[in-house]
């Protein structure tokens, strides 16, 4: 799936398929905080690592019967610096 900010924001079930798209394309590398927002919405959860700001978002798709994927954004002076995938 092509990343598409519309159907992200209106459709949950394909965040797993967009999150490929995303990291591939750099979609958010160098992205402001507020243009990440923008993108794609209020993340499932803030926190901090390593003094930096570390969005979360849950997608629906698990892996296995407990674990679910995630986007991460790792946000530095109110910039993006990394996007990975991962599980909870």
């Amino acid at each position: 799936y092509k990343f598409n900010s519309k159907e992200w924001e209106k459709n949950k079930q394909v965040w797993c398929f967009m999150i490929e798209n995303i990291i591939s394309q750099n979609t958010l590398t160098g992205k402001t905080n507020s243009e990440t927002i923008e993108l794609l919405g209020d993340p499932t959860f803030k926190t901090n690592r390593w003094g930096n700001e570390l969005y979360q978002y849950r997608t629906t798709q698990k892996s296995g019967q407990y674990l679910h994927w995630y986007l991460y954004v790792e946000i530095e002076n109110d910039t993006v610096i990394e996007v990975e995938k991962g599980l909870d």
